[in-house]
């Protein structure tokens, strides 16, 4: 494991975007202490220029909220853009967490390769044109990249590692869909045993559920249960998987059980991630949402809540109702911890046993995942490790395992070898490692969706 020292405000400047995995813009960012460590560093979108003043303040009171329930020992702001976007809001959190009774050791603004310090007024320190960042070959970023963290140029990137396939990916893809389909009516024939001509396909809902697939059906569940397992197997060793085993899977993963099997045999590996990542990008987008969702709960178990979010976006576009990325939508928002599912799976109960093995049982999982809290309809909360905020991602693609300090950075005016220390693992198995509070340290970045947790919702 990597360790890097943070001595200083552009230290923690520098480390910040390999700790949400992307450079921030137009962003407030907190980086909170609790006893050695860094607990959790969080990321929203600054308001956008004439938008009132009731709705720019409440992303940033539902962030105050989440931040101080977590009663963190120390607390640092950062702005990143022009005055007249990050003064206001900063000003606004600075004064929801001082209320609340935290610490604020330092508060900064970003722009320009340069910083200020809303805080130190000595010119020795904090002169009037601000202080310069350090570059972006710096000593901390080196050690940080080679440790295999990751800073895209901007969260834009990030979402665009998740965009669907197109031109001739996405005609060979749709070519592939159209051989699974019909691979799948043999599978699962039709009540009169007529089969559909090709060029008509039956849409794959009434195909998976309704009268053909009340329950998910032992020849189905058997396929998925290979398709799932031989893609493992192909990721694992460094593969990749063909467009027709794509559509294959990505058909199969719309039985809920099916989905299921896969949810269960989830790690934190990279492998998994890259996975999931390649599913979702190459699969029909109409049948995006089981992948997408799945991908979605790994990231947010491996700090990664600015993929989280953006996975959870694309699941929803697909199907605005389906239940298992409102679930990892509610946990975002309500910044439950990834802590609460170590040990992930511990299945009880719902088991059936097809070809000698056990398998998820009808009507999905139980675990004892737990889901401590429930979402707030007022603001959207991205996480990914520790606490979220409104719209709040963090720990962003991969990077960051851990932070630990000695002594939260401020405006220079830190005790003599003050110093944070990032840990951050190289290349493997990459998650966020726990701090002495027991909970998995990480970073929330607030997405761009505005879904807050529907009520209800399907399976």
């Amino acid at each position: 494991m990597t360790k890097l020292k943070v001595r200083t405000p552009a230290d923690l400047i520098s480390a910040v975007p390999y700790l949400i995995g992307f450079h921030p813009e137009n962003s407030l960012v907190v980086a909170a202490v609790k006893g050695s460590h860094l607990a959790f560093v969080a990321r929203i979108d600054l308001p956008e220029p004439g938008v009132p003043e009731l709705e720019a303040r409440a992303p940033i009171l539902h962030l105050a909220t989440l931040v101080a329930e977590q009663q963190p020992e120390g607390i640092t702001l950062i702005g990143y853009g022009r005055p007249a976007r990050v003064t206001p809001s900063l000003l606004d959190l600075s004064s929801a967490l001082t209320k609340a009774g935290l610490r604020i050791v330092d508060e900064f603004r970003v722009a320009d390769g340069r910083y200020w310090s809303f805080l130190c007024t000595k010119a020795s320190c904090c002169p009037e044109e601000g202080t310069p960042c350090d570059p972006p070959d710096s000593v901390l970023a080196a050690e940080a990249t080679y440790a295999g963290a990751v800073a895209l140029p901007s969260r834009s990137d990030l979402e665009a590692q998740l965009a669907p396939v197109t031109g001739d990916q996405r005609e060979g893809m749709n070519e592939a869909q159209t051989r699974a389909l019909d691979r799948l009516v043999k599978l699962i024939p039709s009540e009169d045993d007529v089969a559909r001509p090709s060029a008509e396909p039956e849409p794959i809902g009434p195909l998976l559920s309704g009268r053909r697939m009340s329950r998910c059906k032992p020849e189905v569940l058997r396929a998925g249960r290979v398709a799932v397992r031989e893609a493992e197997r192909r990721y694992r060793s460094g593969g990749r998987l063909t467009n027709d085993e794509v559509a294959w899977l990505g058909l199969l993963l719309v039985a809920t059980d099916v989905r299921d099997y896969a949810w269960v045999r989830m790690g934190t590996d990279d492998w998994q991630v890259a996975f999931w990542s390649d599913v979702v990008r190459r699969v029909e987008p109409e049948y995006v949402a089981p992948p997408a969702s799945l991908l979605a709960f790994i990231a947010w178990r491996t700090g990664r809540s600015a993929l989280a979010s953006i996975a959870v976006d694309r699941a929803l576009e697909a199907d605005r109702d389906y239940a298992l990325a409102h679930m990892i939508n509610a946990a975002l928002f309500s910044a439950i911890p990834p802590s609460a599912v170590d040990g992930w799976p511990t299945p009880i109960g719902g088991w059936e046993s097809l070809s000698g093995e056990t398998s998820p049982g009808e009507g999905g999982v139980q675990s004892r995942c737990t889901s401590n809290g429930t979402a707030d309809d007022s603001a959207e909360v991205k996480e990914l490790g520790a606490p979220g905020a409104a719209g709040v991602e963090g720990a962003g693609t991969p990077g960051a395992a851990a932070v630990q300090k000695d002594s939260a950075p401020g405006s220079g005016e830190e005790e003599a070898g003050a110093r944070s220390t990032i840990e951050l693992k190289r290349p493997g198995r990459r998650g966020v490692a726990k701090g002495k509070a027991g909970g998995r340290p990480g970073v929330r970045d607030a997405g761009r969706s505005k879904r807050p947790p529907f009520p209800h919702h399907r399976a």
